[in-house]
Order: structure tokens, then C-alpha cells, then sequence
């Protein structure tokens, strides 16, 4: 396990196409991807992504998410996205 814990800081999902951007906290360039599948709570936050291609490293098990300047940590709610996979990625919120 990787003590190294990306960040991100802002996920999109355009319903329609199924084009994801991620975007990592210190990094200028979103990774796009195409959502296989995706679930969404009754707030319309996502709980379940599954992209068609790795977007994590074989060290990573998880990303923390924090959006815009608010600070979370995987301690509180919806704050941390497991991820696993070896051919594509799949994020599940913790």
C-alpha cells in the first residue's frame, strides 16, 4: 500500500456521453475517461464509478476527495473513493 494519497479535487460526469474528468488537487490537466457504469446517491453524488480504462497505479487503493476548498479527509462522510482494478478502474465511495 502506497502511504502517498492522491487528491482529487473535482470529478464531472456528463450523463450523456458518459465522459468522466478527474481532475487531481496540483495538477493543470483533467484525465478523461468513458463511465461504463455509475451510481449516484439521492443527492446526486456519485457513489460508484466504473471507467473504461486504469486511471489509478498499482500502489493505490483508495483517492481522497476534496472538492473545491473545502478540506475532508476519509474519516468523514463521502470523502474517500476505493479504488481497484487491473484493466479498468473501478471507485466505490467509502
Amino acid at each position: 500500500m502506497n502511504p502517498y494519497v492522491r487528491v482529487i479535487s473535482q470529478i464531472t460526469i456528463d450523463d450523456e456521453t458518459r465522459d468522466v474528468f478527474i481532475r487531481f488537487k496540483g495538477s493543470s490537466r483533467a484525465i478523461v475517461a468513458k463511465a461504463l457504469e455509475f451510481s449516484r446517491d439521492s443527492e446526486g453524488q456519485i457513489t460508484n464509478l466504473l471507467l473504461d480504462r486504469l486511471v489509478h497505479e498499482e500502489s493505490e487503493d483508495r483517492f481522497e476527495f476534496q472538492p473545491g476548498q473545502r478540506f475532508l479527509s476519509c474519516f468523514d462522510d463521502l470523502s474517500c473513493f476505493a479504488v481497484s482494478g487491473c484493466v479498468v478502474t473501478e471507485m466505490s465511495r467509502l
